[in-house]
């Protein structure tokens, strides 16, 4: 079997590679990070908006020329091979390949597409679950696993209160003080949710990548006004995670509202079966520090799944930052791999 698998590249724009691909990706495994709606934005950036890396997606064909495994793949200049999905805002990477396949298969699968490329790549962001790190867990004579990477997701309970209660006392306090400030100070405060059934408008969009710029340029302290300048227009028009997040159907919006203004967001998508919500971008207005618009924001989206009684895992993706970690927050790993 292994002589008749046949190594392929294909535009991801390809009618064969497109049905392929969403079939796979209704498995509950794949994360919406690796969908395709969301990786043909991270293939046109790297195509059409990057000089120093070559893209492709490797397709195996079996026997009877049918696609059993996809993997998104670039090249940086004079470099290593690397993830597609390896990339700012995504939380994971990875390949698919069809159901039927067993182990065994699914290696002679990846031997098949590193034998056309080679062995010098850079692997990250890996699910344990995904074949490829298995495949190179395997391979430990050729590949070094690197540091793991941590992040962060939130079981949604079944109740508020027995989410309430699962917080320490001390965080249970504060997200009390949040709450007694807005209305000691008078401030109303909204959670407006647009997702598949409600479409985030133009405002809402402006209003929202307003936020994450100021958000952005603040923590990372820009100077200059031209590259500021030219930075912003990147972020508002080319970002590849900008375009998904604003068009693909299974986007996820909650927004914060406090007095009528903007006081924080997050953005994400949501998976096939709509229980898993994964979040690339997560922002608050510092003007609102004050009123811990994080803590609000995210016990008011918890308050609306609960409600809803579908999401059961709000996915706050890369990084263990403290509050993802206040609020019942679990800790798991993505992998990473070198060639040695």
């Amino acid at each position: 079997m292994k002589n008749r698998l046949k190594v392929k590249k294909l535009a991801i724009d390809n009618a064969m590679l497109r049905k392929k691909w969403i079939e796979w990706e209704s498995n509950a495994c794949v994360s919406p990070f690796v969908y395709y709606d969301y990786t043909r934005f991270v293939y046109r950036y790297y195509k059409y908006f990057t000089v120093n890396f070559s893209v492709a997606i490797y397709c195996v064909f079996d026997e009877a020329d049918e696609i059993i495994m996809i993997l998104p793949i670039k090249k940086r200049l004079f470099g290593r091979y690397m993830l597609l999905g390896d990339v700012q805002g995504s939380g994971v990477a990875g390949c698919l390949c069809s159901p039927d396949l067993d182990l065994k298969m699914r290696d002679e699968c990846l031997g098949a597409i590193f034998q056309e490329i080679g062995k010098n790549a850079k692997l990250q962001r890996l699910k344990p679950e995904d074949p490829l790190c298995s495949f190179l867990v395997d391979r430990s004579s050729s590949y070094s696993e690197l540091s793991a990477t941590v992040c962060v997701k939130i079981s949604v309970a079944d109740t508020y209160d027995e989410f309430f209660s699962s917080l320490t006392s001390s965080v249970r306090q504060n997200v009390r003080t949040a709450y007694n400030c807005l209305n000691r100070d008078g401030k109303s405060y909204e959670l407006k949710v647009y997702d598949k059934i409600t479409e985030l408008d133009a405002d809402a969009r402006e209003q929202i990548m307003s936020v994450y710029l100021k958000r952005l340029f603040t923590k990372y302290k820009k100077k200059g006004a031209v590259k500021t300048a030219i930075r912003k227009y990147k972020y508002n028009n080319i970002k590849h995670d900008t375009l998904s997040l604003f068009t693909i159907e299974n986007a996820y919006h909650a927004i914060l509202y406090i007095d009528g203004k903007v006081a924080g967001f997050l953005s994400g998508m949501t998976d096939k079966e709509r229980s898993v919500i994964v979040v690339p971008r997560l922002a608050i207005d510092i003007d609102y520090k004050f009123y811990s618009p994080g803590y609000v924001l995210l016990c008011e989206v918890i308050k609306r799944l609960i409600a809803e009684g579908k999401v059961k895992t709000l996915d706050l993706s890369r990084g263990d930052e403290k509050y993802k970690l206040d609020l019942g927050g679990e800790k798991y790993y993505t992998h990473s791999f070198v060639s040695k």
